[in-house]
């Protein structure tokens, strides 16, 4: 049970990895695309595109630092409240990671499909990606709670 865990979260961990280079990628993009925006607005005069463009861009910047800063943070954090006593305290431990690989993955690949939406011009992947991240975080929090009061109720610890 525990090597089959290992091997999830190994595959977990890769897909990780993928999301992360291609969410660079395209945050890189959307950049170049907004810069290019803003400096179209600026020569054209039009204050509204610039305002629009440094606006994305600021939203880009502020879903990709909560990507690589913010996600793995809680993912940590709900592998410290795994239950570590008791004849079950390695599978509540997996659990916990597992959980975590999930959450954050899910989280991840909304904010890819957020940015990568900004990247071809559209404006509908942010509040998509927010209702996503919300939804994981909740998700979170409630495995976050569950692990620790269903160790203590089964008597694990």
């Amino acid at each position: 049970m525990i090597a089959a865990g290992e091997i999830v979260l190994g595959i977990l961990r890769e897909a990780w990895g993928v999301l992360v280079a291609i969410s660079i990628a395209f945050a890189m993009l959307a950049l170049l695309i907004q810069l290019l925006r803003g400096m179209t607005g600026n020569l054209l005069g039009a204050n509204p595109l610039i305002a629009q463009a440094v606006t994305a861009s600021g939203g880009l910047l502020i879903l990709v630092l909560f990507a690589f800063l913010g996600i793995p943070a809680m993912v940590q954090s709900i592998q410290i409240t795994a239950p570590n006593c008791g004849p079950v305290a390695e599978l509540g431990e997996l659990a916990a990671m597992l959980i975590g690989a999930v959450v954050a993955l899910r989280m991840l690949m909304a904010i890819t499909v957020a940015v990568t939406m900004a990247a071809v011009g559209g404006s509908d992947g942010f509040s998509d990606a927010l209702l996503e991240v919300g939804a994981a975080l909740l998700g979170m929090l409630i495995a976050v709670a569950a692990v620790p009061v269903t160790a203590a109720f089964f008597g694990v610890c």
